[in-house]
């Protein structure tokens, strides 16, 4: 008995030193260690996960022995770790409750002893769990058991990160950094206020400024005060965070701030002065940025995702390098563990990124950098991921095959990670390679001047005066250039890929070589040739580098545009050679070369001054605008204080217009400024100056208009109110300067159309009178045709009259000059009509009407575009209108002659839409030329392209059609002697309806053939006749193209197939069969031409039947295109042919796609109008019957009434809204046909 007892304690102690490995002073979970209640949470809660693992194992072992006495003892060691389990947790929630007790307020503590709660509820069911598996001693009981106590193990991990949130020193760091945040907010408050204090005039505004900057200021002290608590508290909790002391020194410092701040407001609240209130702004600005330090101080720095992924991924590789060259095991094991922390880590990162990636993108969409960066990160992640999966089974294995590939993940995780990080980093290395080249750029301009100025000077001391310090500019470019070098070569480093940086290099060499020749020369003193060489270094350093790519290319044109305009500029000025000889021309020189810096310098500023004289004429060209605007509403509020009868009232007004007369006068300067600086930009421009000289006379109208109302409101007199009002009145007439105003132009345009449209009526009275044969009917139509005549004739006049008051406006425009020409030549050919009109009718002969028939059809030819310059791409959008109305007619043409004839003029058509889009192009061009920064121009420019591009495919398909005669010739015989094929039941039934409906109402009418009302039915039979035929035909279509669709779409498969195969004999044998396919897709593509012109036969007028025949027509064309392409390829078996014919099936499947969408909605559209029309005729009957009701009276007839009327009218915005869809598809058909 003594041994069996010995033994069983053996193997108890055994059993716990392998099963329970937990002598480990972790789970010594007493006071004493842990005084504060969070601290023994935490402790408790990772007590509670460290007991769980060996909970965990000793489960497992429950059921794996089948001796009795060691599976007891298991069993026994099984119960005990999970009480242990259980004990920490309710160990874990009472703490907990104490932490909570002692912060009852705050949310983190509350949180944790929620999680408590969760893991103490969790560990009884797994204490609940164990009991069961070990007296079942089934396996899934024990599965059961492991799987709660993992779930007890994942709650106890919540639990601590709960109860380190819940911790004093980071509530304390929360509350900090909110209070922070307080004080930053109302210092940038305050600051607004103040400001606005400063700059407010009226005193009630400044007042309520001022008072709630006080308020301001207040919050302010009181969150500084919140802040500096919390703060200490920070500071306190932990004392070795030097971060915590940081911030709450800046923390006192920001509410030393915040008192003064409050202090000054205060004072000014008092005061009110403006001196006081400048103490506060500066008070304000001083707390503004120590707020922002402190803030900064307080919340957590960003870190840059990808800076961190690059770094981790550098580590991974480093240690699966390492760990794929080890020979030993062991050694290898630890290797590769540390790869496995590595690969983790780096996983973490590329998550993080990839979050970050997506924040970006989401807050700008449209960024392609930021598309790029998301693409990256997520291949990233996905690399670290496959690295993660190779470390583990690496680590599992410790194979050196494993190893490698380990490193393999590694090496590509690691460059993606590269790329990602690179973005950053190139662009600040260009930047420097930018400001490097600027400085060269400055220092050589510098070196320029000096040199200049000692070939110049003919004293001697000035001279080497110049040249020394020419020499120090040459050592400071040399300096600058080898810095840009430098620059150059990090940034191409960086990224050896980058054509940018490459170009870049490139340039930064010349300009050191430059750079240093310039530097011998000017050392040498040879000053001419030193000049030649400063002028090539500057000219390099404001080069720019091109690359392949177009933006840059663009970018490089515009700025080489600039700089040779700056340099045109420069040079103009520097021409002028200088003297210094005597007095005067020592003055010359000094203007001259202060014309010559202000020539440089404001480059820029004039060409913008152009521009906005250019662009914005009514601001620059008319500058008394404004003013005349001012002085309109000076002059109301004039007569309104004349009017008034009260002196003290009166007064009070003029003071008020005082202010507006000042605000003229302001205007009137700034109006003045503006003329000045549009002539500068231009000085020879006539109407520049006529606006100057305007604008001077406007000002000084404007001075007489502010004296006058400073009079009046001193005097207070009604003759000087008069006075006032005659002077504001001068200001008010005074004329603008116009430049060929729009309107002006407009009127010239729509007089000289007036009577091209008269010409036009009277082209076709006199065609009607030379029908007549009876003379004294054409002698009246003739006199018809004089008032026409004389109608013209006026109209043409008024043209004339226009476009002299346009010359008159702008009397050096070329523009207005061609106007007044053309519309004289006009009114030349007008008069000759008339004359010509008036012999005519005296003579009563058929010749002369010829002859003035003749005139008048010139006259309607003559085309505005001879005078104005118009715009080529309408021009071209107006042949092309032309070229489709041609190409329509030519599609209807029945015969092949006028088929052939319609053609010839669509080829015309086309040519000179070619040519005009050409011209449209061009004229983008230049306008862009002018002016490279203008957006308009640039969206001009990209417009004028798009239009020819459309154009050209035009007139390529227009050539392609006048070739395709035959083809339609073929499908014309192809669909002859074919028997049509029966329409569906339903159909059939319907149109048989329809017929027996007409042959009823020809029955009726024939019996009564008056009878209004049966004509009526017999036109509305005979409509829904068209009508039911018109669907039968829509429906055969769609189903047509519908079987022409899935004939293309099996022939795309059989490509797709051939072009797989390698072999080519076995891609000539699948495209034999792909040559029956589309010769079956040509029948159906015929089939479907056939039905459409069924269709359109049914309804002529129909749009939607036309773009449908169009389509089919197209479709065919391809087809055919499509079934030679095989044939060729099915002999060559090449991939090429393969690819072509491929991509002919596709585009056809497209435009059959939209083909039988376009009638199917045309379809259904028609048939939801139907349906809404009989639902109004329903609702009207019901109504009508509900009414008649009515009259007898009674409750439920009223209900019965309502709901009819109401049923009817919601009948009626169905049939409109109805209408207006079918309207609308209608447009939408017409537009594309």
């Amino acid at each position: 008995m003594r041994r069996v007892y010995l033994l069983f304690l053996v193997l108890l102690l055994h059993n716990v030193a392998a099963f329970v490995p937990l002598a480990k002073p972790v789970l010594a979970t007493s006071p004493k260690i842990t005084p504060a209640p969070v601290k023994a949470v935490i402790h408790d809660a990772k007590a509670v996960v460290h007991d769980t693992k060996a909970a965990v194992k000793a489960v497992k072992v429950v059921n794996k022995v089948k001796d009795p006495i060691k599976a007891n003892l298991n069993a026994k060691v099984a119960e005990v770790a999970v009480k242990k389990v259980d004990g920490d947790a309710k160990k874990a929630l009472g703490h907990a409750n104490q932490a909570l007790q002692a912060n009852s307020k705050n949310k983190d503590a509350k949180k944790a002893v929620k999680k408590a709660e969760v893991t103490v509820k969790d560990s009884n069911k797994a204490v609940a769990a164990v009991d069961k598996a070990v007296k079942t001693g089934n396996v899934k009981d024990t599965k059961k058991a492991v799987k709660a106590l993992k779930v007890t193990e994942k709650d106890a991990k919540k639990a601590v990160k709960a109860a380190k949130n819940a911790e004093p020193a980071k509530i304390a760091k929360k509350d900090t950094v909110k209070a922070v945040k307080g004080v930053n907010k109302d210092a940038k408050q305050l600051k607004k206020d103040v400001k606005k204090a400063l700059r407010a005039k009226d005193p009630v505004v400044r007042q309520k400024a001022i008072q709630k900057a006080n308020t301001d200021a207040k919050k302010a002290a009181k969150d500084a005060r919140t802040a500096v608590t919390a703060a200490k508290k920070a500071a306190k909790a932990n004392p070795k965070d030097k971060k915590a002391q940081k911030t709450l020194a800046l923390a006192k410092k920001t509410q030393k701030d915040t008192k003064k701040a409050l202090k000054t407001t205060s004072k000014l609240s008092k005061s009110n002065n403006p001196k006081d209130a400048k103490k506060a702004l500066k008070a304000a600005k001083v707390l503004s940025k120590d707020a922002k330090k402190t803030k900064k101080a307080a919340s957590k720095p960003t870190k840059n995702k990808s800076k961190a992924l690059t770094k981790d991924t550098k580590a991974l590789l480093k240690s699966a390098k390492k760990a794929s060259k080890i020979k030993d095991p062991v050694q290898r094991k630890k290797a590769l563990k540390a790869s496995k922390k590595a690969a983790a880590k780096a996983s973490k990162d590329a998550k993080a990124t990839l979050k970050a990636s997506k924040k970006a993108l989401k807050a700008n969409p449209k960024d392609p950098k930021a598309k790029k960066a998301l693409k990256l990160a997520k291949k990233t992640l996905k690399d670290t991921r496959k690295a993660v999966k190779a470390t583990r089974k690496a680590s599992k294995s410790n194979k050196k095959k494993d190893a490698k590939k380990v490193l393999k993940a590694a090496k590509k995780a690691s460059k993606d990670a590269k790329k990602l990080n690179v973005k950053g980093k190139n662009a600040k290395l260009h930047k420097k390679v930018k400001a490097t080249k600027a400085a060269v750029a400055k220092d050589s301009k510098k070196l320029l001047k000096n040199l200049k100025k000692a070939i110049k000077s003919k004293d001697p001391k000035v001279r080497s005066k110049a040249i020394k310090k020419a020499q120090v500019a040459a050592k400071k470019v040399n300096k600058d250039a080898k810095k840009a070098l430098k620059a150059a070569r990090k940034a191409l480093k960086a990224n050896p890929k980058d054509k940018k940086a490459r170009a870049a290099l490139a340039l930064a060499r010349k300009t050191k070589a430059d750079a240093s020749k310039a530097l011998r020369l000017t050392k040498k003193k040879s000053v001419k040739k030193a000049i030649k060489a400063a002028k090539k270094v500057s000219k390099d350093a404001k080069k720019k580098a091109k690359s392949t790519s177009k933006s840059i290319k663009k970018k490089a044109k515009l700025t080489s545009k600039s700089i040779k305009k700056k340099v045109k500029a420069a040079t103009k000025a520097t021409k002028k050679k200088v003297k210094a000889t005597t007095k005067s021309t020592k003055k010359k020189a000094k203007s001259i070369k202060k014309k010559t810096k202000a020539a440089t310098k404001s480059i820029k500023n004039k060409t913008k001054a152009v521009i906005k004289a250019t662009k914005k004429k009514n601001k620059a060209l008319n500058p008394s605008k404004a003013v005349v605007r001012d002085t309109k509403k000076l002059l109301k509020a004039v007569t309104k204080a004349s009017k008034i009868t009260d002196p003290a009232q009166r007064k009070k007004a003029l003071q008020a217009a005082k202010t507006r007369a000042q605000k003229a006068v302001k205007d009137a300067k700034a109006a003045l400024k503006a003329a000045r600086k549009a002539l500068n930009a231009n000085p020879k421009n006539a109407k520049a100056k006529a606006a100057v000289k305007m604008a001077k006379k406007v000002q000084k109208r404007a001075k007489k208009v502010v004296k006058a109302t400073a009079k009046a409101a001193r005097t207070n007199k009604t003759k000087d109110i008069k006075k006032l009002i005659k002077s504001a009145k001068s200001v008010t007439k005074s004329k603008t300067v116009k430049a060929l105003p729009k309107k002006a132009v407009q009127r010239v345009t729509k007089a000289t159309k007036a009577a091209r449209k008269e010409a036009k009526a009277l082209v076709s009275a006199f065609s009607k009178a030379l029908a007549v044969q009876d003379p004294s009917k054409r002698q009246a139509a003739l006199t018809a045709a004089i008032t026409m005549a004389n109608k013209s004739l006026g109209e043409m006049k008024k043209a004339v009259r226009n476009a002299k008051k346009l010359v008159k406006n702008a009397p050096k425009s070329k523009q207005a000059k061609k106007t007044l020409k053309a519309a004289r030549k006009l009114l030349k050919n007008n008069k000759s009509i008339v004359k010509q009109t008036k012999l005519a009718a005296k003579r009563n002969s058929p010749a002369q009407l010829k002859k003035a028939l003749k005139s008048a059809k010139k006259l309607q030819k003559q085309s505005t575009a001879n005078w104005f310059r118009a715009n080529a791409a309408k021009k071209a959008k107006k042949d092309l209108n032309k070229l489709r109305k041609s190409l329509v007619k030519a599609s209807k043409a029945k015969s092949p002659a006028s088929r052939k004839k319609a053609l010839k003029t669509a080829k015309k058509w086309a040519k000179k839409a070619s040519k005009n889009a050409k011209a449209a192009v061009k004229a983008a061009k230049a306008k862009l030329k002018k002016n490279p920064k203008s957006v308009a121009a640039k969206k001009a420019l990209k417009k004028a392209k798009k239009t020819q591009k459309r154009v050209n495919t035009i007139v390529k398909k227009t050539k392609a059609a006048a070739k395709a005669k035959a083809n339609k010739k073929v499908v014309k015989a192809s669909n002859k002697g074919k028997p049509s094929k029966q329409s569906p039941k339903k159909s059939n039934n319907t149109i048989n309806k329809a017929k027996k409906s007409l042959k009823v109402a020809k029955a009726a009418l024939k019996k009564n053939p008056n009878d209004l009302k049966a004509k009526k039915t017999l036109k509305k039979a005979q409509h829904r006749v068209k009508q039911v035929k018109a669907a039968i035909n829509r429906k055969s279509t769609v189903k047509a193209f519908t079987k022409a669709d899935r004939s293309t779409a099996v022939l795309i498969k059989s490509f797709s197939a051939a072009l797989a195969l390698k072999s080519r004999e076995a891609r000539k044998a699948a495209l034999e069969k792909a040559y029956k396919q589309a010769l079956a897709a040509m029948k159906s593509a015929k089939s479907s031409v056939a039905k459409a012109k069924k269709s359109l036969k049914a309804s002529p007028k129909s749009k939607q039947a036309k773009k449908a025949l169009k389509s089919a027509k197209k479709v065919l064309r391809r087809s055919n295109a499509i079934a030679k392409q095989t044939k060729n390829a099915s002999k060559s078996g090449s991939v090429k042919a393969v690819k072509k014919a491929l991509k002919n099936a596709k585009l056809t499947r497209k435009t059959l796609k939209a083909a039988k969408k376009a009638t199917q909605i045309a379809r259904r559209r028609q048939r939801a109008l139907a349906k809404a029309k009989k639902s109004v005729r329903k609702t009207k009957k019901a109504l009508k019957k509900a009414k008649k009701a009515l009259k007898k009276g009674g409750k439920r007839a009223k209900r019965r009434y309502a709901k009819a009327k109401k049923a009817y009218l919601k009948a009626l915005r169905k049939l409109k809204r109805s209408k207006r869809v079918v309207r609308k598809t209608k447009a939408s058909l017409n537009a594309s046909v």
